[in-house]
């Protein structure tokens, strides 16, 4: 019988420890050869309203069906940036919930089948879609490493107090919301949002299919850095998702308006929004209206034409601008 011996231990030993430093060895060659996964340039999400008020009429359409045309064209023709689909309508119930469509790229056909009935899916209430949401864009594996994080919002009704309480607008976060309620509830909700404490957020009233189109592309554009890979598409969803109400068209041989993209400068400085309109060729007009919120002095409260819109080069465009009065 062979007897173990210190010697022949101590080799056993050796040769176990050479053996699996080559295996680490092998392992660590082949990770090197599969590249870290990249984070994505830009990473939103989509905040969708689907409240009784997003069933009125904007247009040929529902303000829901034009904002849903809106979300499937931009994630069609930005395949590469990953994008989040969450439902909300009004409600003040508070807890993380899984988003309708999750953080992917090139995820339309996913888009597709929620807005193909919107009657099966799960809505969220309004807190608890915002803050589910800004809790993805802070938390999810790559998407808090993105360079830009854009949360944007197609909302016709205000819901439940805070609106978006818990958002962080900080760590490259950009707000962007588009009103699609009434005009006279607009002030009300910039108010809302500022005694909440974000004044950074872009709130935009839209009136216009085309005018939210070009809004929502020009955003997502700017902030991936990208230009479109295929021009945007018109798709209105089924009926079984909403109801569209029969409007008369425009009639034949009358062409949509072309020209120069009139620029949002609501909320930026009088100088910054004339500036930026003479930049575009055209000629800016400036009303005043007395504010009581020192903040609002000297800045852009709302514009005639909306940014979006297509004017002729040197059109007018009527800016309102916020004048400070002692309270």
């Amino acid at each position: 019988m062979k007897l173990w011996t210190p010697k022949s231990v101590g080799s056993r030993i050796t040769a176990a420890l050479g053996f699996v430093s080559v295996i680490v060895g092998i392992i660590l060659g082949v990770r090197q050869l599969i590249p870290e996964p990249i984070p994505p340039q830009l990473s939103v999400v989509f905040i969708l309203d689907v409240a009784r008020a997003m069933q009125m009429p904007l247009g040929e359409a529902t303000r829901l069906a034009v904002a849903s045309d809106s979300i499937l064209e931009n994630v069609a023709s930005f395949p590469g940036v990953s994008t989040s689909l969450r439902l909300v309508n009004a409600g003040c119930e508070t807890s993380y919930t899984q988003p309708n469509v999750d953080f992917a790229k090139n995820n339309g056909a996913r888009y597709e089948a929620v807005f193909t009935d919107l009657t099966k899916q799960r809505v969220s209430t309004y807190r608890e879609g915002l803050n589910s949401a800004a809790n993805d864009l802070t938390t999810k594996k790559l998407i808090q490493d993105s360079k830009q994080k854009l949360l944007i919002l197609f909302v016709a009704n205000r819901g439940c107090e805070p609106l978006v309480s818990g958002i962080p607008v900080g760590g490259g976060l950009n707000i962007q919301y588009f009103w699609l309620g009434a005009a006279g509830d607009l002030r009300g909700v910039r108010k809302h949002l500022e005694d909440l404490g974000f004044s950074d957020v872009k709130v935009r009233r839209i009136e216009t299919k085309k005018e939210l189109k070009s809004a929502v592309n020009r955003t997502v554009r700017t902030r991936s850095n990208t230009p479109p890979i295929v021009p945007p598409t018109t798709r209105v969803p089924p009926a079984t998702a909403v109801t569209t109400p029969t409007e008369s068209t425009t009639p034949t041989g009358t062409d949509e308006p072309t020209g120069v993209p009139v620029p949002d400068v609501i909320g930026q400085s009088q100088a910054e929004a004339r500036a930026n309109l003479e930049e575009s060729g055209l000629s800016p007009s400036v009303g005043l209206e007395d504010v009581f919120d020192p903040s609002q002095d000297g800045i852009v409260l709302s514009q005639s034409p909306p940014g979006g819109a297509e004017e002729a080069s040197g059109a007018t465009v009527s800016i309102t601008v916020g004048r400070y009065v002692m309270p």
